[in-house]
């Protein structure tokens, strides 16, 4: 059975997924974290996602990752986005970054074999650890080395440190206010408030503008952030209402209707109203079908009964004026019926519809 914190974690995974699938996402992060200068010198307009995940297998349902190519000065430059929604600091966190920057590298030298240089690969971190990260940055704070013997062992040793966008600290104001795409920036606030209600609740209408912008151009987006929010917030069914009336169709609206439920993606609600409405179809089209089964039915009964007073006219007169025939093919039941019975006593065809 699935736990409850692994439906949380798939559920940080869909969302950063969709939102760090885009090009674009990562100008909200580059600009936020990294120095004016290295931002200016990179094309991020024309920034693409590699395809291949580099997470591990085994840690797949605790982190997701996103990795780019950028134009820098002419040379591609890589930057390797991972989330961690786990809700505790990682103390390997450096050296896991290293395993996966490596695969990073590996990837692009079996695509390119005649590289004799390794392309320039900038590690990032998103945390929304409860209370700030406090784990190590650097990896060289991960081997264990006496403090006072890192000045002689640090030439013989790899270090670096990665860029870390602490969520858990950013303000509501800091994250809306971020350069780049307006899911990306709302799904930064919600990955930062989602394990607080009470944020969420506090927080919700500096986004109203945000929410209503993604339900008029991005649809999917907008069903996608309240999906998630209605997954992994609990709140009450009164704060929950609050939330729709922000997000769904602005402050001011106090009617919530069935489309409405339908668009949102909100699965409890949507199951019902999905349930009702294939029980309605399902009557709808069981009579809509009966009453063309009895419609069909009468109709080649009605042909079996003309056929067969024809044969008889056939067989007691030898042949069939055109007159008649086409009286024949307008006859009811009750007629056919009738002329049936005339067919025994008539002196001619004509005289059964006498």
């Amino acid at each position: 059975m699935t736990s409850r914190s692994s439906r949380y974690q798939s559920h940080h995974d869909s969302l950063f997924r969709a939102a760090f699938s885009r090009p674009e996402a990562l100008r909200t992060e580059a600009t936020a974290l990294l120095d004016p200068g290295l931002v200016r010198s990179l094309d991020l307009s024309r920034a693409e996602v590699l395809q291949t995940r580099f997470v591990d297998e085994s840690l797949g349902a605790s982190e997701s990752d996103a990795t780019f190519r950028v134009p820098h000065h002419g040379r591609p430059t890589f930057f390797y986005v991972l989330l961690e929604h786990q809700r505790r600091n990682d103390a390997l966190m450096p050296w896991r970054l290293l395993r996966y920057m490596t695969n990073v590298w590996m990837t692009l030298l079996g695509r390119e074999p005649a590289v004799t240089r390794l392309p320039m690969l900038v590690p990032m971190v998103l945390s929304n650890v409860p209370g700030g990260w406090t784990g190590p940055r650097r990896l060289r704070d991960v081997l264990d080395v006496a403090p006072d013997e890192h000045a002689l062992v640090e030439r013989l040793m790899p270090d670096f440190e990665f860029v870390l966008d602490d969520l858990a600290l950013q303000t509501t104001d800091a994250l809306y206010r971020r350069d780049g795409p307006p899911f990306t920036r709302f799904a930064l606030w919600m990955l930062a408030a989602s394990s607080n209600a009470e944020r969420v609740l506090d927080e919700a209408s500096r986004w109203t503008d945000v929410a209503a912008h993604l339900r008029g151009e991005a649809p999917d987006d907008h069903r996608r952030a309240l999906l998630y929010l209605r997954r992994t917030v609990t709140m009450s069914d009164k704060q929950w209402k609050k939330i729709r009336k922000l997000f769904w169709m602005g402050p001011e609206t106090r009617e919530v209707t069935p489309e409405d439920i339908a668009y949102a993606g909100l699965e409890e609600e949507r199951a019902a109203a999905r349930a009702k409405g294939l029980e309605e179809g399902r009557a709808a089209g069981q009579a809509q079908g009966l009453q063309k089964g009895l419609q069909k039915g009468l109709q080649q009964g009605l042909e079996a009964q003309r056929a067969l007073v024809k044969d008889l006219l056939v067989a007691r007169f030898g042949r069939v004026p055109k007159t008649v025939a086409v009286r024949l093919k307008k006859a009811d039941g009750h007629t056919l019926r009738r002329c049936a019975k005339r067919i025994i006593t008539a002196k001619r065809a004509s005289d059964v519809f006498a």
